[in-house]
């Protein structure tokens, strides 16, 4: 059997297209030996023209599915060092809107094994995807970490233009061994000045498609009409595959988000000058930040109504739309918490860093509104788990904790600003330059000078032995930069 150093992981045709030239440079030029783990039978099609080995889930399935992988829930929570097994598949469930739980064990279970035997038998050196909550991915990192493999997801930073590598871990959370240096990088210093001057909307490239506003105009946007189409020409044309891609309830997900915002625009509101409040920005509804990493706030209009009964007397509630998700929420449930009238649902567009300013407190789960939040150097309050709770910068609770309390005492909190510039130093240095899936030739070059650089620091088992007689020393020093404009 084949060894493979690095296995990519990808969902989607566009996926494909990006790593595949990062596989290509690995290989050529680092001599690793790369494949890639597919969900997406046109995806197969370009690692063909490519010449790039891959493993195509629907082509071998199939056996797996007949008898679940072979396993039992209780087998594969013990082998996989799983808690609970509805962790696996409760985001697939929710964002698919598919409600036979029996099916989704099964594919947990069969994906489990199918996976394993692949790193088992291919002697897999790292595996690197894309932070995803569906069952692929998630069965992915598991088997990676039962069978001793490095594993890699990537996430956006809070920084603009930078993302995180996140070695081994569900969650994004700060390695421990990254430490501030003697004196603030000058890159984080210019940013930090801009930001606080100008506080920039962080909006991940591969995401904003999900920002457009509501209008139908938008909806059907030329951007929005070509992936349709795509996915309609591989689905009905060629015949291929995909992992989701049930086309039909997404268009009526975002009909149904449409009428919903036209709903809510009575109960919009202005804020009040003077008026003291905390805030809470919702979460998109079902992100993996909630299902995977904080499912206790999965209902966060319930979530709401419990913090306006934790609220003193004379604070008021505003809470708003993820800008991502305008419509997503119920207009019947936000209703029944809007009759009190210390609530307020401020307008999406509302300008949130203004919020965030005169506000008395912020409240979040895990956003990054939180981060945010201590860039003005606001009193927040955590109850999810993310890579700013627990290092003294805010006031940290559990869904168990008494909110009432928890709601006093980050009332009365002031974060320190100097240590807020030393976590945010320590986020620096773990930040890299790139975005996912920009095809700028500029951004090609900084995100594959990125991973290189991570995976020989990160994952020095990928270089010793026959790769040192081959290339000679690992890479050492500083992170590759964005190229600077002629």
């Amino acid at each position: 059997m084949k060894r493979y150093d690095v296995l990519f992981a990808i969902m989607a045709v566009w996926e494909v297209r990006f790593f595949g030239e990062m596989a290509r440079r690995l290989r050529d030029e680092e001599g690793l030996s790369v494949g890639f783990i597919t969900f997406h039978e046109a995806g197969d099609d370009l690692l063909e023209k490519m010449g790039i080995g891959y493993f195509s889930l629907h082509k071998l399935k199939q056996r797996y599915l007949r008898d679940c992988g072979g396993l039992t829930p209780a087998q594969a929570q013990q082998e996989y060092n799983i808690a609970d097994l509805h962790t696996l598949y409760r985001h697939e469930m929710l964002r698919t809107n598919r409600g036979d739980e029996a099916a989704h064990v099964c594919k947990a279970l069969a994906y489990l094994r199918l996976l394993d035997d692949i790193l088992r038998e291919h002697d897999v050196g790292c595996v690197v995807q894309e932070l995803g909550g569906f069952i692929a991915p998630l069965s992915l990192y598991h088997v990676s970490r039962r069978r001793g493999v490095p594993h890699v997801f990537i996430e956006p930073s809070i920084f603009n233009r930078q993302v995180l590598f996140t070695l081994d871990s569900l969650y994004c959370e700060l390695p421990a061994d990254i430490l501030p240096g003697d004196s603030p990088e000058p890159g984080l210093l210019d940013y930090l000045r801009t930001a606080r001057a100008r506080p920039p909307v962080v909006m991940p490239h591969k995401d904003r498609h999900a920002f457009n506003s509501m209008a139908l105009r938008r909806i059907f946007s030329p951007d929005n009409i070509r992936r349709l189409g795509r996915k309609l020409y591989h689905k009905y044309v060629l015949h291929r595959e995909e992992e989701y891609n049930a086309i039909g309830w997404y268009v009526a997900h975002h009909l149904q988000r449409w009428v919903r915002s036209k709903l809510l625009r009575r109960y919009y509101r202005e804020p009040v000058p003077g008026e003291a409040y905390i805030f809470y920005p919702f979460h998109v509804p079902l992100d993996v930040s909630l299902t995977v990493r904080s499912p206790a706030f999965l209902d966060q209009e319930a979530f709401v109504a419990r913090l306006v009964r934790a609220l003193p007397l004379g604070m008021s509630l505003y809470i708003k739309e993820h800008p991502a998700s305008i419509g997503a929420h119920s207009p019947s449930y936000l209703k029944q918490v809007l009759r009190d009238p210390r609530v307020k649902l401020i307008h999406p567009r509302h300008n949130s860093h203004e919020l965030i300013r005169n506000a008395s407190a912020i409240v979040t789960i895990n956003s990054k509104v939180g981060m945010e939040a201590l860039l003005q150097e606001k009193p927040v309050l955590v109850l999810g788990r993310t890579y700013y709770r627990g290092h003294g910068l805010t006031v940290d609770a559990n869904a168990s904790d008494d909110l009432s309390d928890a709601v006093q005492r980050v009332l009365a909190w002031r974060p320190d600003p100097l240590a807020i510039r030393v976590f945010l130093d320590r986020i620096w240095h773990w930040s890299y330059p790139s975005e996912l899936f920009e095809f700028s030739e500029a951004n090609r070059r900084v995100f594959y000078d990125s991973l290189r650089h991570f995976l020989h620091m990160r994952v020095p088992s990928l270089y010793s032995g026959r790769y040192r007689e081959a290339h000679g020393e690992m890479l050492t020093g500083p992170k590759p930069e964005w190229p600077h404009a002629d």
